[in-house]
């Protein structure tokens, strides 16, 4: 009984620890992502401002996303270079610092080169943190690690939607939000860099028992995970399911990021709500988004290592993209803006599952390209959100936000069928 109690008392110890390095990146990830609703939030401001129009909002809107795509290679060798701890750390400063100094900004030029600042500082984020995660979880756990530090990009968007708005309001100026958030998001960063250690053993907490255990499950999780395969190349099957994977991807996103960048402001101009009640309606869609990825994760651990586990996968990503695409579908018909923001919520809590896909490239490809793969995830998904504000800004000074709500529509469709066509291994 007293062993018992005894190995309890280290199971928690040992989750505390490297649970409490994966929750430090994944608040610092929801901190720093305020910026990307605030610009959205602050739109309205922006546009009477400044006189643009919405082709030239979808331009500002987009333009995060080209210095995204353009540091994602320089971002992934620096991670390997000089350490994920040293980048998330650097970068994270930086990137709130480009998101206060876009509340300087005299015009819709500069406004763009603030964005272009936060996109290519934010860019390595997401490798760093997938490293951290290799490095401090055993293979059991990577789901829910991965998709808790991922849903930080909806849960930042939905706290961000209650402060940045508030803020407009308290002070009467958008800039002043840009200015306190972009500060704040300084502060959290170097915390979190002072805390967060690069290595498990470097963890002045760390157990003997929890470094056996993450290296042990660690090493079988390696020997063991990817498509089993001659080792050398890319079959061609696997080549059609990168090809699906790159195009589900880039749909998944063109929702996310579509709701992100224009979903306030058609809230506000498609549904009439007020600044403030379109930031309250915000919050609720990404804090549905934000418990859909996390149950996702959950819901994968659970099956991981069973022989039913990519069917599993299959199913969450027919539940998601199908339940996506009938909630933007449905907007058209429902004339209260209440229900309307529940349909909304609930395609968003399912369309999150989509964060799931960062488990596939260990399960199409063999282990020495799971990096490549992952890398063209990655990017599918930034063609998306750099393509998507671009055509919704097109979309809406032609045709009008309804219009727009059906494209989603279409992205959703994209997201749903090409999911069912990759050839899932179960690792």
């Amino acid at each position: 009984m007293s062993v018992t109690y005894e190995n309890n008392s280290v199971k928690r110890i040992r989750m505390s620890t490297r649970w409490r390095v994966i929750t430090l990146i994944f608040v610092l990830y929801t901190i720093n992502c305020i910026d990307r609703i605030s610009l959205s939030l602050a739109m309205p401001g922006i546009t009477k401002d400044f006189a643009i129009s919405p082709e030239v909002q979808g331009i500002i809107l987009s333009s995060f996303f080209w210095a995204y795509c353009a540091f994602q290679l320089p971002g992934g060798y620096l991670v390997d270079r000089i350490g994920a701890k040293r980048v998330l750390g650097v970068t994270s400063i930086f990137w709130g610092f480009f998101a206060a100094i876009g509340g300087l900004a005299m015009g819709g030029f500069t406004l763009i080169l603030s964005r272009l600042g936060l996109g290519a500082f934010e860019a390595p984020f997401m490798p760093a943190a997938n490293k951290i995660v290799a490095q401090w979880l055993p293979g059991s756990e990577r789901s829910r690690g991965i998709t808790l530090i991922d849903s930080g990009a909806a849960l930042g968007s939905a706290v961000g939607a209650i402060i940045v708005s508030s803020l407009i309001v308290w002070f009467g100026s958008w800039r002043a939000a840009f200015l306190i958030t972009g500060i704040i998001s300084m502060v959290i960063a170097y915390l979190v860099y002072r805390r967060v250690k690069e290595h498990p053993h470097e963890h002045p907490a760390i157990t003997e028992k929890e470094l056996e255990f993450i290296s042990s499950s660690s090493h079988e999780d390696t020997h063991h995970a990817g498509v089993p395969s001659n080792g050398d190349s890319i079959g061609k099957s696997n080549k059609l399911s990168i090809l699906f994977m790159f195009l589900g991807r880039m749909g998944f996103a063109m929702v996310f990021f579509g709701l992100v960048t224009w979903g306030p402001s058609y809230l506000v101009h498609e549904r009439g709500m007020s600044l403030q009640y379109s930031g309250l309606a915000t919050f609720f869609i990404f804090l549905a988004g934000t418990l859909g990825e996390i149950s996702g994760g959950i819901i994968s651990d659970r099956f991981r290592g069973k022989a039913t586990f990519s069917r599993t996968l299959r199913l969450l990503f027919l539940a998601s993209g199908t339940v996506s695409l009938l909630s933007l579908l449905s907007l058209g018909h429902i004339q209260s803006s209440f229900v309307a923001v529940a349909v909304i919520c609930i395609g968003f809590y399912f369309e999150m599952f989509g964060g799931l896909y960062w488990l596939i490239p260990g399960m199409i490809a063999p282990h020495k390209n799971i990096g490549f793969v992952g890398g063209v995830l990655n990017f599918a998904g930034q063609v998306g959100g750099a393509t998507v504000g671009i055509v919704s800004g097109i979309i809406v000074q032609h045709y009008g936000y309804s219009t727009m709500m059906y494209y989603y529509a279409g992205c959703a469709a994209l997201y749903l069928v090409c999911s069912q066509f990759i050839k899932l291994k179960n690792q």
